[in-house]
């Protein structure tokens, strides 16, 4: 998925699509081999950068595709 919205929306999104796709990594490991090593600090930043990428991919519509947009 990570990959296919940097091809959608853009090389400015690499940075956050990278760390995303890291949390997604960091995720399956946690889901099968360690438990309670995301600490509240990972959690904070986590909610930011997603907040940041959904603010991106509204502008990212209205530019693109504005009869989507709210």
């Amino acid at each position: 998925m990570f990959e296919t919205v940097e091809l959608a929306m853009g090389a400015h999104v690499t940075t956050l699509a990278s760390y995303f796709d890291a949390c997604r990594r960091k995720r399956n490991m946690l889901d099968y081999d360690a438990a309670n090593v995301v600490t509240d600090t990972e959690v904070t930043e986590l909610l930011t950068k997603a907040e940041e990428f959904r603010e991106q991919v509204e502008r990212w519509i209205v530019q693109y595709y504005p009869h989507f947009a709210r």
